[in-house]
């Protein structure tokens, strides 16, 4: 009967693992959810009690016949409890339930801890971020300068980053792609990854990602003295307007130049704002004719024009200097260039559905975006590793290097979520090369080297400069989460069914031994009339309890750690009853294991001399012979 109870056990708990994890959504919703985390002690404890009457006595036997030459105390033991398998089995059976409740129940104390310091790293994915705050709107950018981040110290590693959105042209399943672009030293030192995620290390990553070569915007400086443009030009075909494109610190101003439209040679001059002079010149805009200035058949139709540009020359007063020799000028979408004899030559086919720019060439002009993908993602790519996706609305040519189900920075909100993961500088290039301005640093990643550096930057980072930023700390979650009262209350639970457990385990092996001193005086006289002394007849008792403590504590190390993993596949549920991102792992303390076991060992063993102390001495000798003689 015993078996057939544990083989249905068995089905049971493979039933619930067909069924799948069940989540705090599974549990809101029931469907027999409930009923079945409930019943999950009393099956896992129905299969192990199961196993113990199947296993113990073929165990004991070949201990009898492994212990035939030990010492006599051992070897009686061995003997005594193969010949009463039914007490051993009862005895064993309470012992690996007791200690396997209570290793289980450290050890998912323990990995719900671990799962608390892992939802905290992996949320923010590093020590600090910040970005923009929506109440004060100061850009990242702005606070974030080199000599801002350099003013934190040398035991910080604190770095820009970039978060776009992204998204595959007819792919209707592929929604809300994050891309994430960091620094390869960032990537190297990320918090929360776990191996688990991918097969290659966010080392690994950071070398495959880093670029083998500068790729920073290419562009025509101007001189710092220069306060005006002139540019001459002629243009033919439709009226086109012209802006020049200034990049400076990062941020793109465009300097319009008009529509002109004559036809004939002309020149066109514009100042310089103050807040791009002495930047770099890295493009020039086309922008179609407005409708309300075209002819009715005209409106809304492709733009053509030839537009021919002279050298740009940049200005001060009767000072002058060319800056634009278009020598490595290309032109992109709806711009053709068709000739540098002395002029620039562009053939345009302008639309108000894409941007078109004449620019210098770029370092990522013709080369992939090596990226770390999500593993939809991933799948998407053809056998070349290739990837075109648009990032910012703008389109990037990713070559996937590796890929991953999860990483840091990128919480998983919902199933089936997709990120790219890119170098930094390589991404915000690639998209100021597609279109000027759509790429820029919008977060900034902080990192200790030291605890005590950590410990600065929770009050540093709340002074200026960084005080206009919204920062996303790490250790700030963690606190967060083990303050919960739920989470709280569950860890502490945990922490005294442990102890409950063990003290119950003690309890049962305190009682089995006073009983095995009484129930087994009949034999323990016998073997007393054949010459043994009362010490050694004390120390086949202790061998028994402790032949008994043993696989009890064997095979509850079993149950303990096999139960705590099965509760982990199956409740994927933090210590605050939430879904877990990322979901938790079995995580086991053993130190605390270790030293609690020997406690334990050592408390039973002092107890186990205390009970059969009394035994055999002159009055319960006596006893003894009085009611068996």
């Amino acid at each position: 009967a015993l078996d057939i109870a544990g083989i249905g056990a068995l089905v049971a708990l493979a039933i619930a693992f067909a069924r799948g994890a069940a989540d705090a959504d599974a549990l809101s919703r029931q469907e027999g959810t409930g009923v079945v985390l409930l019943l999950l002690p009393a099956l896992i404890a129905v299969a192990a009690v199961a196993a113990v009457a199947r296993l113990l006595p073929w165990l004991l036997r070949a201990a009898a016949r492994a212990a035939a030459r030990q010492a006599v105390a051992l070897r009686l033991a061995t003997i005594g409890l193969a010949r009463n398998a039914g007490y051993a089995v009862v005895a064993v059976s309470f012992l690996v339930l007791t200690t396997g409740f209570a290793i289980f129940a450290e050890s998912y104390r323990a990995t719900l801890i671990r799962g608390q310091d892992e939802q905290a790293a992996f949320a923010v994915g590093a020590d600090f971020v910040g970005r923009e705050d929506s109440a004060r709107l100061i850009p990242v950018r702005d606070v974030a300068t080199s000599t801002a981040l350099r003013s934190l110290g040398p035991d910080v590693d604190a770095r820009p980053a970039t978060r776009q959105s992204g998204s595959i042209t007819g792919a209707e399943l592929v929604t809300g792609i994050t891309v994430l672009g960091l620094a390869p030293e960032t990537i190297r030192d990320v918090r929360g990854w776990r191996r688990d995620f991918g097969g290659t290390s966010p080392a690994q990553v950071a070398n495959e990602l880093a670029p083998r070569r500068a790729v920073s915007l290419r562009g025509d400086a101007l001189p710092s003295w220069a306060r005006s443009l002139a540019l001459r030009l002629r243009t033919r075909g439709r009226p086109v307007g012209l802006d020049v494109l200034i990049e400076k610190d990062g941020y793109f101003h465009a300097v319009s130049l008009g529509r002109p439209s004559s036809g004939r040679w002309e020149t066109r001059r514009v100042r310089i704002p103050l807040d791009a002079q002495g930047g770099r010149v890295v493009g020039i805009r086309f922008d179609p004719p407005i409708r309300t200035q075209e002819p009715g058949a005209q409106t809304g139709g492709t733009a053509r024009a030839t537009v021919e540009l002279m050298p740009l020359r940049a200005r001060r007063g009767s000072r002058g200097l060319a800056v634009t020799s278009y020598r490595d000028w290309i032109g992109t979408t709806g711009a053709r260039v068709s000739g540098r004899a002395r002029t620039l030559r562009a053939e345009l086919a302008l639309s108000t559905q894409v941007q078109t720019y004449i620019r210098p060439r770029q370092p990522t002009d013709g080369h992939d975006l090596p990226a770390l993908a999500s593993r939809s993602l991933s799948a998407l790519a053809g056998r070349d590793r290739r990837l075109n996706v648009a990032v910012n609305g703008e389109p990037i040519s990713l070559r996937i290097t590796s890929d991953a189900s999860r990483f840091p920075g990128i919480p998983a909100r919902f199933a089936g979520s997709d990120f790219i993961v890119a170098d930094r500088d390589t991404l915000v290039s690639a998209l100021n090369a597609s279109a000027p301005g759509a790429g820029f640093v919008n977060e900034v990643w902080i990192n200790a080297r030291t605890p005590r550096a950590l410990e600065r930057l929770d009050s540093e980072l709340e002074r200026p400069p960084f005080n206009v930023l919204a920062l996303d700390s790490r250790t700030s979650r963690e606190r967060t989460l083990r303050s919960d009262p739920i989470a709280r209350a569950s860890i502490l639970l945990l922490r005294f069914a442990a102890i409950a457990a063990l003290a119950l385990a003690l309890l049962g092996l305190l009682v089995g031994a006073a009983s095995d001193v009484r129930d087994e005086a009949h034999e323990l006289f016998e073997l007393e009339a054949q010459g043994m002394t009362p010490r050694n007849l004390r120390r086949h008792l202790r061998a028994r309890s402790g032949l008994t403590l043993v696989a009890g504590l064997v095979g509850g190390a079993l149950l303990g750690l096999l139960f705590a993993l099965v509760v982990v596949k199956l409740v994927t549920l933090s210590a605050g009853t939430t879904s877990p991102d990322p979901p938790l792992v079995l995580s086991v303390d053993w130190r605390i294991l270790a030293v609690a076991g020997l406690a334990f060992v050592g408390v039973a063993g002092l107890l186990l001399a205390a009970v059969t102390a009394g035994a055999f001495r002159a009055a319960a000798a006596d006893e003894t012979h009085r009611r068996y003689a």
